[in-house]
Parts: structure tokens; C-alpha cells; sequence
């Protein structure tokens, strides 16, 4: 069974790359507002959270605190995809990974197998 992944970007031909490119991989939630993000935050089996923070006008940096308080306990790791680096700081540090956009879903992808499966990514990486 694929990992489930929430996907949560305001910008539509980055979501809809990153859904096409990882549904290979992962069932993928896209959600393009924080309201349509939360009710599958509650409902669906998450493995890991790929969101953009400087959404929504600015709008999900004050989601950021909402999503780590419900990721962090329950061990789903997050991965940042952003654009504004400056913000790096505020990501609380046991939430998940900061990625500097452009993120190639390629990227993406080793980023979130490597969270979800960090023991056989080292034997990959000690096998290349």
C-alpha cells in the first residue's frame, strides 16, 4: 500500500506537477487552502505533510503553528517547501525539513522516502 501524503500549495501548476509526479509513489491529497487541508488532516492516514507556508497572502505561516501541533505528536513528518528562506527560523526543527524553492518533484520524492523510510535509504545510499 502507497503512503498518503497531504499536499498543501496555493499555487496550482505547482500542486498539480507535484500530485502527477508523485502518485507514482504515494497517494496524494492536494489542497490548495488551509480550510480544505484541515478536515483531511483529521480524516486520512497521513504518512507526511508537504506544504508551502507563504500561502494564502502569508496566511500559512500562522497555519504553521495549527499543522505542527497536530503533525509532531502523532510523528508525521513535514516537509517546508517554500520560497521565503528568510522564515527558515520559525520551523520548528522537530517538525520536518525546509526545502528552498524550486523543488523538483524528483526532490521531493528522495526527501520524502527518506523520512518515511530512513533505514533503507542509507542502504541505498551505501549501495551506490
Amino acid at each position: 500500500m502507497k503512503p498518503a501524503i497531504l499536499i498543501l500549495d496555493d499555487d496550482h501548476p505547482t500542486l498539480e506537477l507535484y500530485t502527477r509526479e508523485l502518485s507514482d509513489e504515494f497517494v496524494v491529497f492536494p489542497c490548495s487552502s488551509t480550510p480544505e487541508a484541515i478536515p483531511l488532516l483529521a480524516r486520512e492516514p497521513l504518512a507526511a505533510v508537504v506544504f508551502e507556508p507563504a500561502m494564502e497572502n502569508g496566511g500559512g505561516w500562522e497555519f504553521l503553528q495549527s499543522l505542527a501541533d497536530f503533525c509532531i505528536p502523532r510523528h508525521i513528518p513535514i516537509i517546508f517547501c517554500s520560497t521565503q528562506d528568510e522564515h527558515r527560523g520559525e520551523i520548528p526543527p522537530e517538525a520536518g525539513v525546509f526545502l528552498v524553492k524550486p523543488v523538483l518533484p524528483n526532490q521531493l520524492a528522495k526527501t520524502l522516502n527518506q523520512l518515511l523510510h530512513p533505514s533503507s535509504s542509507k542502504s541505498k545510499e551505501l549501495s551506490a
